[in-house]
């Protein structure tokens, strides 16, 4: 063989190599990236067929721009008659707070009016960094956080309900019936099992959601309350 076939030889030899440990790397990427998915499948699927239970919190909050009044026992009589399924009886009532105990749902609700900003930076992730001028809050949360299986998840909904009842009632009362200026809610996942992901959160501002991963635990923060459970049952196993 003389030196030029040597060399094309060579050259060729190279390519192959090279051309075999890019394929090495792709087919490991993609290797690695389908195993997770697969894990993920399977321990959604545990989790559903299994009824696995976890903690959950739930927390709504709403801006307004003017307030005409203060939270009374007439707004925990029509909150109280206007869900009369979760027979919600008082524990508490001041011009600032409301705490109620809906005895079908299991866990106590706070209701607050003027309470600190403390979750802004959660707000501003799903609004491209814009802070408007908001005067006042209405923060809606459970008193602690709720353990149920994954079966048993159709009460959040029922929270859910309740939450956006009790906002509309105090909305009438406290601020003339003016539409909030805008709103978030937030749904911390407490679970015993790890994250499978490498990221720390996932942000779809198509969709105004966040999901923020934590070790073990799960912070979805939502604009729109209709999409929380879509939500949860979609990443409760990642």
């Amino acid at each position: 063989m003389n030196l030029t076939g040597q060399a094309s030889y060579i050259s060729n030899a190279s390519w192959e190599l090279f051309w075999i440990i890019v394929g090495f790397f792709i087919c490991s990427a993609l290797t690695c990236i389908f195993r997770k998915k697969l894990w993920i499948f399977l321990r959604t699927l545990k989790i559903k067929v299994l009824s696995d239970d976890f903690q959950y919190s739930l927390l709504f909050k709403y801006y307004f721009t003017k307030k005409v009044g203060d939270l009374d026992s007439e707004i925990f009589q029509e909150i109280k008659s206007q869900h009369e399924n979760f027979k919600i009886t008082r524990v508490n009532v001041k011009p600032e707070s409301i705490t109620i105990y809906p005895e079908e749902l299991g866990v106590k609700v706070n209701i607050y009016l003027d309470s600190v900003d403390e979750l802004i930076a959660e707000e501003m992730e799903l609004d491209n960094g814009t802070k408007e001028n908001k005067e006042y809050t209405l923060t809606i949360k459970l008193d602690s956080n709720l353990r149920v299986g994954y079966k048993r998840l159709n009460i959040l909904s029922d929270y859910v309900v309740l939450f956006s009842g009790i906002k509309d009632i105090v909305r009438k009362h406290c601020f003339s019936g003016e539409t909030e200026v805008k709103s978030f809610l937030i749904c911390d996942i407490i679970r015993d099992i790890n994250t499978v992901l490498d990221q720390k959160e996932i942000i779809d501002k198509t969709k105004n959601l966040k999901v923020s991963f934590f070790k073990q635990n799960i912070k979805i923060t939502l604009r729109n309350s209709q999409y929380l459970m879509d939500n949860i049952r979609k990443y409760i196993g990642y």
